[in-house]
């Protein structure tokens, strides 16, 4: 569709949308926040503003084409706001057939630009931090209690990948040490089997540009939380795990990563100062932080490897991470 048919397209759903909302259609004008246009994900975030009002952003997310999902998806960000009381957006208006809503526009910025401009090592631990906090209160206020970690899932979908993969059925950059990675980690689950693992909701797209810190550390203004996957319970290693590894493939340096380690001690330090709800020997964390390096390489197409710079440099991260994790795989 493009960003100008995206632009386009989301203007005409704003007099129904400002009409629901109860605010003025004239007078707003729109301004780009983010857009995406892919073949299998597409969509298009503005910031609606006019004086004398309040700033609005308007979103639409026509693929993927699934009602239920934007559905799910916008009744999770309900349920978390209600959970959590604040740090999450209010939605004043939905059209879930059209895929698009209107919400608060939250102040500040994403932990992802704030993290892109820090220029002291202090500048990173302090965001790390406020982002832990944020996903601790969100699984504090949806606990769903301790139980025994079970990897069997995981491992049979790990194994069905990697088997694609060796068949040639799927393609992914660098497939011999892809395969390699999948078997390393699916062996290791046997040492988390069985093991005490916290359980809560599940945001399902927890990385550093779905967390908004807003004012200076420690972020007075707030953190906010933001784009939620319909709501599940799941152990909570599963938005820890998507969480660290963003932070590692794109604000560490390997080097400082110990052998048999994701994350340097430093990061990890400043994540769990924030995040108080389970700690960094919980079995999902530990598990799903090794499957998530390989999450994120299948995430890498094949031919954009080669052809896109951030996609070499991402898969050159996941590769020297995957060493410090495994050093046999050197």
């Amino acid at each position: 569709m493009g960003r100008t048919g995206l632009e386009q397209a989301a203007m005409a759903l704003w007099p129904r949308l400002a009409a629901m909302a109860e605010v003025p259609v004239d007078g707003y004008a729109p301004k780009m926040l983010s857009w995406r246009d892919e073949p299998n994900r597409c969509r298009i975030v503005l910031e609606m503003t006019a004086p004398g009002h309040p700033p609005l952003v308007l979103k639409l997310a026509p693929l993927p084409a699934d009602p239920a999902l934007f559905a799910g998806s916008l009744a999770a960000q309900q349920a978390a706001l209600r959970a959590m009381g604040g740090g999450v957006p209010r939605v004043l208006a939905a059209l879930p057939e059209s895929h698009a809503l209107l919400m608060e526009r939250v102040p500040g910025e994403t932990a992802a630009s704030v993290m892109e401009q820090a220029t002291r090592p202090e500048q990173l631990d302090d965001a790390l931090e406020a982002c832990g906090g944020w996903l601790s209160r969100f699984h504090a206020a949806t606990d769903a209690g301790t139980r025994a970690y079970r990897p069997r899932a995981v491992c049979e979908h790990l194994t069905r990948q990697r088997d694609a993969v060796e068949a040639g059925r799927r393609q992914v950059p660098l497939a011999r040490e892809f395969i390699a990675l999948s078997d390393r980690v699916i062996a290791e689950a046997a040492r988390f089997d069985g093991l005490p693992a916290r359980a809560g909701g599940r945001h399902g797209d927890m990385n550093l540009r779905n967390l908004v810190l807003a004012g200076d550390p420690p972020w007075q203004g707030g953190v906010w939380g933001l784009d939620f996957a319909p709501a599940q319970s799941a152990p909570v290693g599963h938005d820890v795990a998507r969480l660290l590894l963003n932070y590692a493939v794109t604000c560490t340096d390997p080097e400082q990563i110990p052998e048999g380690e994701v994350l340097p001690p430093r990061a990890l330090a400043a994540f769990f100062k924030g995040y108080t709800v389970s700690g960094p020997e919980d079995a999902s964390i530990g598990f799903l932080l090794r499957n998530q390096i390989v999450a994120d390489w299948a995430r890498i197409p094949a031919a954009a490897a080669k052809s896109d710079l951030l996609q070499q440099i991402r898969l050159a991260a996941l590769r020297a991470i995957s060493r410090r994790a495994f050093p046999e795989l050197r």
